[in-house]
């Protein structure tokens, strides 16, 4: 039962626990992302093409994608920044431990994007999980990057044990784009690899890896600032005498 500006309200738990799952987006966060992520792509797009096709002598990598520290790879990075600190606040909110245990997991993920952690380690993993070299060329690269999210993996455990249903429908769709721009990051690399240089398809899958992690990300935060703006710190406030 909460008390709140002298009336009575009875909070039934069992009934919030199974309401229709809400997925909310903060609007104007999530249009502003996606226009920066559209004029990024398109700008990628069009001096991409004209490169290809000889009418273009210039490229440059901070206009580029699928460059690291280029303005679409800044703009992931404070994307994740901007994750974990709203993950904390809703941390702090709530005290659901699982979102604490997110924060740590978009932690992870930036020192991998900004530090290329995963490009940089692939190799001599590689080496040391497959010594032949009979595994597939990027496979290096998928399992250091799983093994990255094996780190969050009990304390993300804990905090799921820990929470409530409520807290579960919130984390469940933030968990699916989570994975969403992994799949971009990791497995649409992972053929990235496999396609032949300077071909139509490995331009397709580029714009589709970078791209599509830029867009997951937005709609992340987008999500994670619509739940944070719904996360109003639990206060009980007693009728005055």
């Amino acid at each position: 039962m909460v008390l709140t500006n002298n009336m009575r309200h009875f909070d039934d738990p069992v009934a919030r626990a199974r309401a229709p799952a809400k997925v909310i987006f903060h609007r104007t966060t999530l249009i502003s992302l996606l226009m920066i992520d559209a004029l990024l792509v398109a700008v990628h797009a069009v001096l991409g093409a004209l490169f290809v096709a000889g009418a273009s002598d210039a490229f440059p990598d901070i206009l580029r994608i699928d460059r690291d520290w280029s303005l679409g790879e800044i703009a992931n990075y404070l994307k994740w920044i901007a994750l974990i600190g709203m993950c904390i606040a809703i941390f702090t909110r709530q005290n659901a431990v699982i979102f604490l245990a997110v924060a740590i997991m978009c932690a992870v993920a930036l020192f991998d994007d900004s530090l290329q952690l995963h490009e940089r380690f692939s190799a001599p993993f590689s080496g040391l999980i497959d010594p032949a070299g009979r595994l597939p060329g990027g496979t290096g690269e998928l399992t250091f990057l799983a093994m990255e999210e094996m780190l969050v993996a009990v304390p993300f455990l804990y905090g799921w044990i820990h929470a409530p249903r409520s807290v579960h429908r919130q984390i469940i769709p933030l968990l699916g784009l989570f994975f969403a721009a992994f799949v971009c990051a990791g497995v649409v690399d992972f053929l990235h690899v496999k396609a032949a240089p300077q071909s139509v398809l490995s331009g397709m899958l580029g714009m589709l890896e970078d791209g599509g992690e830029m867009v997951f990300l937005s709609l992340m935060v987008s999500y994670t600032a619509g739940l944070l703006d719904k996360a109003a710190p639990k206060a009980f406030v007693a009728d005055p005498a």
